[in-house]
């Protein structure tokens, strides 16, 4: 074996997940694979967020299970959202 890729820390039962993962990694990649080019720039491990886990992400509803989504991401302010996005990197 020349090198050694992983693609997380679980046990599979076989190569084709891994495989899928694999490929799937390197499709994305490809221009027009998503919806939006901002999805790959964006993404958890990406250049931007320095290759580490990115902020929390929340979507509806407002409260679930006594979570509560941030006022600030509901306030529909761009600067401060990308700061509070800034200030909660890796959490």
């Amino acid at each position: 074996m020349d090198f050694e890729i992983s693609i997380g820390e679980y046990v599979l039962s076989s190569g084709e997940l891994a495989a899928s993962v694999f490929i799937d990694s390197f499709v994305r990649n490809i221009s027009g694979v998503l919806g939006n080019k901002l999805s790959l720039e964006e993404d958890s491990f990406s250049k931007k967020f320095e290759r580490k886990k990115e902020y929390p992400v929340y979507t509806r509803p407002k409260i679930f299970k006594n979570l509560e989504v941030p006022e600030i991401l509901l306030s529909g302010n761009h600067a401060e959202i990308e700061n509070w996005k800034k200030n909660n990197l890796h959490k």
